[in-house]
């Protein structure tokens, strides 16, 4: 450990700390220990283990993240190492290649490689077999009020089970993907939430199985929401004020941006032409360009 200043990366706060000035490291794989734990590798990429994950770091190697790698590396066979699916300091790790979705948490894995169509590895079946005996207890029911905390949780929920949905669709596999699509929103109905930007990947799921029902319904409410949290962001009279909303102008706006791809997609001309005007009046309202 270093004293002098130069040799320390120093953070927002004021404050420094030593940091490894380097943005690769790797973890050796033993196979056969990595076959008997059980839990560190699928059944169906048994044949896929590698004798060694190359982590790329998008920065220095800090001491939280090295005390982090220390814990994987000291627990690898004994037990499943696991991260809240919105826990930032994953990417800060260079986990993006060797992670698992298991539904409300990623698991770390060697062969948790993204698949050839884009989408995260996940442990499909076991999460399908979850969800679907899944209680939700009473949240469709009228005089049950959602307050912040819930609503955050069955957010993420929601984006689970989309989640899984397209995973489903991108394989054909129109029935599961249409069963999970129903016990969503059976579930959570959009009267109790409605859709925004979180509800795209289920969208995308209906678009690809060509589930008629769930396309008007998300692209609608999906469409009615955002341009209704953007109409009041942009009013002349909320503007001056728009600067703490940043991320629901980019949320909001990334959301119509997708719903247009998918609806034009799926032939909806109608839509697509409504979003094109509402940006118009955003361009115009936040002096940028949209539509490149």
């Amino acid at each position: 450990m270093s004293d002098n200043e130069s040799a320390k990366v120093r953070y927002q706060n004021g404050a420094s700390e030593n940091f490894i000035p380097t943005t690769h490291t790797y973890i050796d794989i033993d196979r056969e220990k990595a076959i008997n734990a059980k839990f560190l590798i699928t059944k169906d990429k048994m044949n896929n283990i590698p004798s060694r994950i190359n982590l790329e770091l998008p920065g220095s190697l800090s001491r939280g993240a090295l005390i982090q790698l220390d814990v994987i590396m000291n627990n690898l066979y004994d037990r499943p190492i696991c991260f809240a699916s919105s826990n930032p300091s994953v990417t800060g790790l260079g986990l993006r290649n060797y992670l698992q979705n298991e539904g409300m948490i990623i698991k770390f894995t060697p062969t948790g490689y993204p698949d050839p169509s884009g989408l995260e590895a996940m442990n499909s079946d076991d999460m399908y077999g979850q969800v679907m005996k899944y209680d939700f207890g009473k949240i469709k029911e009228n005089d049950i009020l959602l307050d912040e905390h819930t609503m955050i949780s069955y957010i993420n929920i929601k984006q689970a089970i989309a989640n899984l949905a397209l995973f489903y669709a991108v394989r054909n596999q129109v029935d599961t993907a249409n069963k999970l699509l129903d016990h969503l929103y059976n579930n959570i109905p959009v009267s109790k939430m409605p859709p925004n930007y979180v509800d795209l990947p289920a969208l995308q799921a209906a678009e690809l199985v060509k589930n008629a029902k769930y396309i008007k319904l998300l692209s609608n409410s999906i469409f009615e929401n955002s341009t209704s949290t953007m109409d009041w962001l942009t009013n002349p009279s909320n503007l001056k004020n728009v600067s703490p909303y940043q991320d629901e102008i980019r949320y909001n706006l990334s959301a119509l941006s997708n719903l247009k791809d998918i609806v034009g997609r799926s032939g909806d001309s109608t839509l697509t032409n409504k979003i094109n005007q509402k940006f118009k009046g955003y361009e115009s309202a936040l002096m940028v360009n949209l539509t490149q």
